[in-house]
């Protein structure tokens, strides 16, 4: 994508009236996600909703956020919403893991690479 094109949509969020955040996750694997959230303005006719997107790409995590702000598909407002796959976000309402439960299959995921020979902390030195 162009920059020109890029503003273009800049400015369509930004005639919108509407709160632009960038914010960092991990997905189940650990890699990085690029999730933008958009919020009504606070003074706005209904300031509890919210689209909260999220890509590998930036460039790709806009142009979702855009379009979804577009078809004006809002979800009420939960600030502590992270996303853990690429995609818009869509709340789970009682099939989200639990902090231990993640925590769990985060430590099975690094077992499982540690016995296929990866360190989940990186390189080590095995030849000393």
């Amino acid at each position: 994508m162009e920059l020109k094109e890029m503003q273009e949509l800049a400015r369509f969020v930004k005639n919108n009236s509407v709160n632009c955040q960038l914010e960092l996750s991990l997905d189940w694997d650990g890699a990085v996600l690029f999730c933008i959230r958009i919020t009504p303005w606070r003074n706005s006719y209904n300031p509890n909703r919210m689209i909260l997107v999220a890509d590998y790409y930036l460039e790709q995590a806009f142009v979702t956020t855009v379009a979804e702000l577009e078809a004006s598909r809002w979800l009420p407002l939960d600030w502590k919403a992270r996303p853990i796959e690429a995609g818009v976000y869509q709340p789970d309402y009682g099939n989200t893991p639990t902090l231990l439960e993640r925590t769990q299959q985060l430590r099975r995921r690094a077992e499982q690479l540690e016995r296929n020979g990866h360190s989940p902390t990186g390189p080590t030195d095995s030849g000393a």
